[in-house]
């Protein structure tokens, strides 16, 4: 019986198991977070202003220029018939065309810049380069040599000071007790002897330095070492000279024999500033010289060497800048003309030719018996609206009556006059756009594509992937050298600076690299 027990208790608890993993497994296990993936891409974006719209009965247009500017030419007379595109009336583009001819040359010559820096320097500019340096590096060799001449030249007049010219002033001048025979105070005796002993041993080590000047790679040493030597030199001669100029004529020394040192003393100091001079005239065409040669080393290296990464993007980032701002003038150029929206007659003309223009005055009035879009846009988005003003196809148009079908139109222009819609402000828009035959009723609705701002070749992700974080923007990166994660622990959360968007995708102007992936969780 006790057996029996045992049994059915077994039985029971591999039941309380199986069945207790089965709830776990089904409803207390943890799924795996899915995540959705999205890749930090290069293409074009256009920043656009979507919202909703109504058609309403066309009865006029009132027309302005986006800018300010002397009406050059009317095309149209009040009462005039006029056909969609027609030319209504123009501003005075001279000074821009000169502007754009000017950004035009600028153009060519910096795409000639970079065609330049990418094709490298050609065998002539590399030959004369070359030339150049071989050039510097002779010129480099005769300053060394002159630099050498001049620190030998020091040396013979130095020797030739001590020696030759003021020895004759001295007993035993070359011995280790030299005695200065002029009767002088005795400090400046004591000072002269002593300046005569140190001569002996500095103009030893001079001169035997001499033979390695040649073969030295550095003058620089034995340069510096010169000019302290003749200092001490020059020094030693001033010292004479004042105790030549100290002594008179006496039993023990005659006027002339006096005159004759003042001469030997006077023609040494000659003599060793001389020396000194055309020393630091040596010294400064060997530094230069040997400055040319790094110089024009440089120079024929560089000229070799392929362009940098960093100089190309340099070079290329000048001539987008150009160009846009070309485009820019162009645009403007386009924009200082006039064009009837639709067909229809014109009812007004409020400047004539020669008159200045101002906006938010009309210049053409125009009526149509067309229908005409209008939207209210916020005032955070109208800012784009009055970029994209009176271009032509500027917006898409999609009419509920008619699915699959996509209009184009012109915004011709933006009441002054806001409207407050629960305590936000809007400013309606008015459009202009071709029905292509289809019976547009008043009061259909829309909606409305309104096209500003584009860029080529932009990084951009999808705005689902792009987190907000106060003022901070950033994304949360898959690793490097991963495909996807399994967890949220597992990803980067990067800060972006974002740019413009199209609604779908948004530009990344920096923060994340092109190939990345950014993981938005499926819950």
């Amino acid at each position: 019986m006790k057996k029996v027990s045992y049994y059915i208790a077994a039985l029971i608890i591999a039941a309380v198991a199986v069945i207790s993993f089965w709830v776990y497994q089904k409803y207390l296990k943890p799924s795996p977070t899915a995540f959705l993936y999205f890749p930090v891409e290069r293409g074009d974006l256009q920043e656009s202003v979507k919202v909703r719209g109504e058609a309403v009965a066309q009865n006029d247009f009132s027309l302005e220029f986006p800018f300010s500017g002397t009406v050059a030419k009317v095309f149209v007379h009040e009462g005039d018939l006029v056909q969609a595109g027609q030319q209504l009336m123009s501003l005075d583009t001279k000074d821009l065309s000169i502007q754009a001819a000017g950004l035009t040359a600028v153009v060519a010559q910096r795409k000639a810049d970079l065609a330049k820096l990418l094709a490298g320097a050609t065998p002539e500019e590399i030959s004369v380069a070359a030339a150049q340096l071989s050039s510097a590096q002779i010129a480099a060799a005769e300053a060394q040599k002159g630099l050498i001449d001049a620190i030998k030249a020091a040396y013979t007049q130095s020797d030739d000071a001590v020696h030759a010219k003021t020895d004759q002033l001295f007993s035993n001048p070359r011995s280790m007790t030299p005695d200065l025979v002029l009767p002088v105070d005795q400090a400046l005796k004591y000072s002269i002897n002593s300046s005569r002993l140190s001569m002996e041993p500095l103009l030893n080590v001079w001169g035997t330095s001499l033979p390695t000047l040649a073969a030295a790679a550095d003058l620089s040493s034995y340069e510096s070492a010169a000019k302290n030597d003749l200092t001490s030199v020059a020094s030693y001669l001033n010292q004479l000279a004042s105790a030549t100029n100290d002594v008179s004529a006496s039993v023990l020394f005659s006027q002339a024999t006096i005159d004759g040192y003042r001469l030997a003393v006077s023609t040494a100091r000659t003599n060793v500033d001389g020396a000194i001079t055309a020393l630091a005239s040596a010294e400064e065409k060997y530094t230069l010289a040997q400055a040319n040669v790094t110089l024009y080393g440089n120079q024929l290296a560089l000229k070799q060497a392929a362009a940098r990464t960093e100089d190309v993007t340099i070079a290329e980032s000048a001539v987008q800048e150009a160009e846009s701002q070309l485009a820019a003038i162009q645009d403007n150029i386009d924009r200082s003309t006039l064009r009837a929206p639709a067909a229809g007659k014109v009812s007004a003309l409020s400047v004539s030719v020669g008159e200045i223009f101002h906006p938010t005055q009309p210049a053409v009035s125009l009526v149509t018996n067309d229908y005409k879009i209008q939207a209210d846009v916020s005032e955070l988005e109208i800012a784009q609206v009055e970029a994209s003003e009176g271009v032509t196809d500027s917006v898409r148009i999609a009419l509920d009556a008619f699915p699959g079908m996509s209009f184009t139109g012109t915004v011709t222009s933006i009441d002054p006059q806001e409207i407050v819609k629960t305590e936000d402000k809007y400013y309606r828009v008015n459009i202009a756009f071709d029905p292509q035959g289809k019976e547009v009723r008043s009061g259909m609705s829309a909606d409305v594509t309104i096209l500003s701002t584009k860029k080529t070749g932009v990084l951009k992700v999808s705005e689902l992937a792009v987190y907000k974080d106060g003022a901070t923007s950033y994304v949360k990166l898959v690793p490097e050298g991963m495909q996807s994660v399994t967890s949220e622990s597992q990803l980067e959360r990067t800060p972006v600076e974002t740019g413009i968007t199209d609604g779908d995708s948004v530009e990344i102007v920096s923060g994340a690299q092109e190939g990345r992936l950014a993981a938005v969780s499926a819950e």
